[in-house]
């Protein structure tokens, strides 16, 4: 099938018969056996790293998100061993949701589904293209992109300072006052936001700052949401 007939008549997309035959259509030349056979796979490639790099960075809006989510409601960790007894949720099997996991696994399975109607009668070997895989996998990779682009428009749930996988910045969220034990804190539901200032914040007054001082922190016990008029 050639392209332009393709445009033409979009209802030949789904000809199987007329696809194969069409191969030869963007045919790149004459090949080796293995040239051609490396060639036609090294799409996979193309396909693997872009799955990768997609889920990379689904992975780290749906974490942002989460954490964002401890602002405004109170949950336990979710950590890779929980602890036995405690609260702690496991991460997820496919790294996130599987609402957002399962749909993008199964667009990129679309593209590699086979068709399973061999032409044994007109065999022929030749390194080409078909214009069917070509429209599905521009489908795909449209479909995914979309995806991105409306999650990314979505506004998260709190005020909380996004930290992403920075230890130092998640560090700074986990000062809690000093009557609570950081030993078992972890192991029950957590609420992050403003909180009774630690003992070593109270002491310290040498920035010559006269504004009232705020402290937040992910904690076991009740807090508030941050004040707007006060120092951190």
């Amino acid at each position: 099938m050639m392209l332009p007939s393709a445009v033409a008549n979009p209802q030949g997309l789904w000809d199987y018969e007329s696809n194969v035959k069409g191969t030869g259509a963007f045919v790149l030349g004459t090949v080796s056996e293995m040239q051609g056979v490396v060639t036609a796979n090294s799409v996979q490639l193309l396909v693997t790293v872009g799955y990768y790099f997609y889920n990379s960075v689904l992975t780290s809006m749906l974490a942002s998100a989460e954490y964002s989510s401890y602002g405004t409601d109170r949950k336990p960790l979710r950590v890779t061993w929980p602890v036995k007894g405690s609260q702690q949720r496991s991460t997820y099997w496919l790294s996130v949701p599987y609402k957002y996991g399962i749909p993008v696994m199964i667009l990129f399975m679309v593209i590699h589904c086979p068709d399973d109607q061999p032409l044994y009668g007109e065999k022929f070997s030749s390194l080409g293209a078909s214009v069917l895989p070509m429209f599905i996998a521009g489908l795909v990779g449209l479909v995914l992109f979309i995806l991105l682009l409306c999650l990314a428009f979505r506004r998260l749930k709190s005020t909380i300072l996004l930290a992403g996988s920075c230890s130092a910045a998640i560090s700074a969220a986990c000062h809690p006052p000093e009557d609570v034990c950081n030993a078992t804190a972890a192991h029950g539901e957590l609420l992050w936001g403003e909180t009774s200032l630690p003992r070593d914040c109270v002491d310290d007054q040498s920035d010559g700052c006269d504004l009232p001082r705020g402290h937040c922190s992910f904690t076991p016990l009740d807090a508030r949401q941050p004040s707007l008029n006060k120092f951190g």
